[in-house]
């Protein structure tokens, strides 16, 4: 399934997540370069991937699949260095593993075991996802990661995630597609409409949908129901995965 959602995602627990979620990051902000993580109108330095609509939509979909009264274990995919899982493993009580393959570096160059000491209720794996060995999670997320990765292996990656998830497990992607082009060299947006359809999702509206054949960015732009989730960059959210 794909769906659009409309500027925040609105659910009563949203100012605890976001208030837990800046205290826990606080204890890694002196790991991060004061250059990329600018002060605020506060004078507060924020960690660099609080996803402030992410972080809500993520945490009620993880409610739905009972990770409240549940043990669940729960992967948290291209996790960089940020609180989240942190957070899960403390609100919720879970196993909870944070994956990625270090593409960009940073967390090689500030070092994997400060992370792994600023976020100890974290399990870490940092390397390819084909090469991690757990098995039969009960749920796989990620926010804002797919689209950095080439359009064409995204598929065997959905893939191999789909395999590491246990007889009953989901999945849940959180992507960024931009207006009009993605911004950076390639100035390309992901065909995510090709992605659902390799991996038999269906899609909700398809004319939200980047890469269907009827998707209309002005009938997008000009519908009153939709707004965007940063007018800034002219950046949204879809949400795609086998349960949303």
């Amino acid at each position: 399934m794909l769906e659009w959602e409309n500027k925040y995602y609105k659910i009563q627990e949203h100012d605890h997540i976001c208030n837990r979620v800046e205290k826990i990051g606080t204890s890694i902000r002196e790991l991060c370069n004061p250059k990329r993580v600018p002060l605020d109108k506060s004078n507060r330095r924020w960690f660099k991937d609080f996803k402030v609509w992410e972080y809500p939509y993520i945490y009620s979909w993880l409610k739905r699949l009972g990770a409240d009264n549940k043990k669940l274990k729960i992967m948290d995919f291209g996790c960089w260095m940020c609180p989240f899982p942190q957070f899960l493993a403390e609100e919720f009580d879970v196993e909870v593993w944070g994956v990625d393959n270090d593409d960009w570096k940073d967390i090689g160059k500030i070092g994997h075991n400060k992370v792994k000491k600023a976020y100890p209720n974290v399990n870490y794996f940092f390397d390819d996802i084909e090469k991690i060995q757990e098995t039969d999670f009960d749920a796989i997320f990620s926010c804002s990661v797919l689209e950095h990765i080439p359009q064409d292996i995204i598929p065997n990656i959905l893939d191999c995630l789909k395999e590491k998830l246990s007889d009953d497990g989901k999945m849940l992607h959180i992507v960024d597609f931009y207006f009009p082009n993605k911004p950076g060299k390639e100035k390309k947006r992901t065909n995510f409409w090709k992605i659902c359809q390799e991996m038999n999702w269906k899609v909700k509206n398809e004319f939200l949908c980047p890469g269907n054949p009827n998707f209309n960015i002005e009938k997008i732009i000009t519908n009153e129901e939709i707004n965007f989730l940063r007018e800034w960059n002219l950046e949204a959210r879809i949400a795609i995965g086998d349960d949303i």
